[in-house]
């Protein structure tokens, strides 16, 4: 035999409120992983900040440091690559610095460009002396 109809309405209308908190705390663990997920790209930008400021202070090269901080930049944004390009403001062109995910070919290309405004995205940069950031 059934429960009665409003013994049903009466359950139903009990757990209303508890699906209400359900969800509530839900969110609130959703936003506690994201603030997690935030905390540890803080503390890894940090730990290579501190990595590279060593570097520095150890009087590593230019070229080693500039890798490390491409590596720093790269790691947690998949997909994306890091490149640092020196001007030589005597020729007026741009000389590779460091590029660790770049193909040595792609490196090979951009190294003693021009420093102009239509010499790609690498040259207006260096022109417009403003970061420059393509798809």
């Amino acid at each position: 035999m059934s429960p009665p109809f409003h013994e049903i309405e009466d359950a139903a209308k009990a757990i209303e409120p508890l699906r209400l908190e359900l969800e509530r705390y839900r969110r609130e663990l959703d936003e506690c992983r994201k603030r997690m997920g935030e905390l540890e790209h803080t503390e890894a930008l940090l730990a290579g900040e501190k990595r590279i400021l060593e570097l520095v202070a150890r009087g590593i090269a230019l070229p080693e440091i500039l890798g490390a901080l491409c590596r720093l930049i790269e790691d947690p944004s998949v997909g994306s690559l890091c490149a640092s390009l020196l001007v030589d403001h005597a020729a007026k062109c741009m000389e590779h610095g460091a590029a660790p995910g770049r193909p040595q070919s792609y490196n090979d290309a951009t190294h003693s460009r021009p420093v102009k405004f239509d010499a790609g995205p690498c040259g207006m940069a260096a022109c417009l002396k403003e970061q420059v950031i393509v798809p």
